[in-house]
């Protein structure tokens, strides 16, 4: 299959997508087909899979004529994910053991959780190979259980229904754990995404280390674990804001865990940031962990403004020198935006703020340079200076 003649193909350049209207599509060829691509010259470029019905119709999986996705090939890319893991975090510990295109394994996404693995399967391509998937992963890691949470709208992108279920042996609804001496659970079968942000680890290591003896908030808390790392750590005090009933529940579980002790505020955080503000309420370190504020490019304007409106309430909860660690999660807001939201948030608080790093998801999601959307998550830290 040859690229057009014309534009700018990413994939030239290392990048695993191809859209649809970057070469002419064949009448031939099976839906999850895997396809051979050249460029415009018939020099090739990689193999992928194909998928007419997806935007992004070919994802390359490798730059090798001779690969395919066998068992045995699902079996090499999970061992050199997990090689490339043992020097950032234990074995033993809950992590990332596949990151879709991160391990250049486009459309899947694989947890480990003790001694169950729960699996994300996004792609039509993969889709059709998840009894290869499934076995490699049991070859490799040997785990008691294998669940899959395919339960995402981005399905249906690729014509998929939504799918959950066991694929190997039976999960628990529950699964304790530890990371950095910190106690939580999961909830695999119905918590956020397969149960748990993982990529968040190493911010919260870092969260910790400013929050002793200091007065802290952790806001669009979800499971809490960024205050419960803080709580961990000596803080003061610790409050938490989150709107679901379910996630509240896993909070103040985790902080019980721990023995800490935990404000919890059921509420809407964009509201409770402005009461606090209004009552005077000020804090030493603050985390704003939202939820993805733009699901499209499209709707980036609108996400710029919100991430402006909660960094400003925040900046303004800020004690003298305190600290505020802000994320998001969209790869549609890229870092050069997102920063800019924060200049604009700090001029209207009328707070003058340093930035101290510009963080991003922990090393099990790796970034893939020459695939930017792999670069999803910023987490910057600012601190508040008279």
């Amino acid at each position: 299959m040859k690229l057009n003649p014309s534009g700018t193909h990413r994939c030239l350049y290392g990048h695993s997508w191809i859209f649809d209207n970057e070469f002419k599509k064949p009448d031939d060829l099976d839906p999850g087909a895997e396809v051979d691509v050249a460029d415009a010259r018939g020099r090739f470029i990689g193999r992928g899979y194909f998928n007419p019905a997806s935007k992004i119709a070919i994802r390359l999986f490798t730059r090798s004529s001779r690969a395919t996705l066998t068992t045995d090939f699902f079996m090499k890319r999970i061992v050199q994910a997990r090689d490339a893991r043992k020097s950032f975090l234990p074995e033993d510990e809950p992590r990332r053991i596949v990151f879709s295109e991160g391990d250049r394994l486009p459309g899947v996404v694989a947890d480990m959780y003790g001694s169950a693995i729960v699996v994300q399967i996004l792609t039509l391509g993969m889709d059709l190979r998840r009894e290869r998937i499934v076995e490699a992963l049991m070859s490799v890691y040997a785990p008691d259980a294998i669940y899959e949470r395919s339960d995402v709208t981005s399905r249906s992108r690729e014509g998929l229904p939504e799918r959950k279920g066991d694929l190997i042996g039976s999960i628990p609804e529950r699964i304790e754990l530890s990371t950095d001496g910190v106690r939580f659970a999961v909830h695999p079968k119905t918590g956020h995404k397969t149960g748990c942000y993982l990529d968040q680890r190493f911010n919260r290591r870092r969260f910790a280390e400013f929050a002793a003896g200091g007065r802290v908030l952790d806001a669009f808390a979800y499971q809490g674990l960024f205050g419960v790392y803080a709580g961990c750590a000596g803080a003061s005090e610790v409050l938490a804001i989150e709107s679901s009933d379910e996630a509240c529940r896993e909070l103040k579980d985790n902080a019980d865990l721990n023995g800490r002790p935990v404000e919890l505020m059921r509420a809407n955080v964009f509201d409770t940031l402005k009461l606090l503000e209004s009552e005077g309420r000020r804090f030493d370190l603050i985390s704003l962990d939202p939820p993805s504020f733009t699901k499209s490019i499209g709707a980036s304007s609108n996400a710029k403004r919100g991430y402006k409106e909660i960094n400003l309430r925040a900046m303004r909860l800020l004690s003298e020198h305190g600290i505020l660690f802000t994320s998001s999660c969209s790869f549609h807001t890229d870092r050069e935006s997102f920063i800019d939201s924060l200049s604009e948030a700090a001029c209207d608080s009328r707070r003058i703020m340093q930035l101290i790093e510009l963080r991003s998801a922990s090393p099990d999601h790796p970034v893939r340079m020459e695939v930017p959307e792999t670069d999803y998550l910023k987490c910057a830290v600012l601190q508040a200076r008279e």
